[in-house]
């Protein structure tokens, strides 16, 4: 089937959205979360995320693109978290305005904690094609989900994951 062809699609939010964090910026942003006057100046977490935030390139451009043509209904980020860490995922798309800028909606953001998990919900939700980084990921799809697009693997997963992708 031809890409433009399919009509629903998952889209991983690390590494393919937003480039992740480093060890030293999760530390910092947990730390920040657990601080108790974080819940009464939310402004001081959202400030530090979207200073350290970086968009990947022509990130939003692309995921625009999807919702403009397939419709933000048929949109989907799904993407691994760490359960601690969901409300901080959750303040990142908001301080860079995906939604806002792409039209996705808030409703169609979902969080797993374990990156097999992934495959169990874009069955749910039906999807056609799922865009994500890991090989792993995609190795857990590669016989549930039609389409795939491995984004930008890294060497690394490159040799660990191609012999059964």
């Amino acid at each position: 089937m031809a890409v433009g062809k399919i009509s629903r699609w998952s889209v991983d939010l690390g590494n393919v959205l937003l480039q992740n964090f480093s060890k030293e910026d999760q530390v910092a942003a947990a730390e920040i979360l657990v601080r108790k006057d974080c819940l009464e100046h939310p402004e001081v977490l959202a400030k530090f995320l979207l200073e350290n935030s970086k968009m990947l390139p022509d990130a939003l451009r692309g995921l625009k693109r999807l919702v403009d043509h397939n419709g933000a209904e048929n949109i989907h980020i799904v993407s691994r978290v760490d359960k601690e860490a969901v409300e901080v995922n959750r303040i990142l798309i908001k301080v860079n305005k995906i939604c806002e800028l792409t039209g996705l909606l808030e409703a169609n953001i979902n969080f797993v904690e374990k990156r097999s998990d992934k495959v169990d919900v874009c069955e749910k939700l039906k999807i056609e094609n799922h865009i994500d980084d890991r090989g792993e990921v995609l190795s857990y799809m590669c016989k549930r989900i039609p389409h795939l697009i491995w984004f930008a693997p890294t060497k690394e997963d490159i040799e660990k994951w191609s012999v059964i992708l």
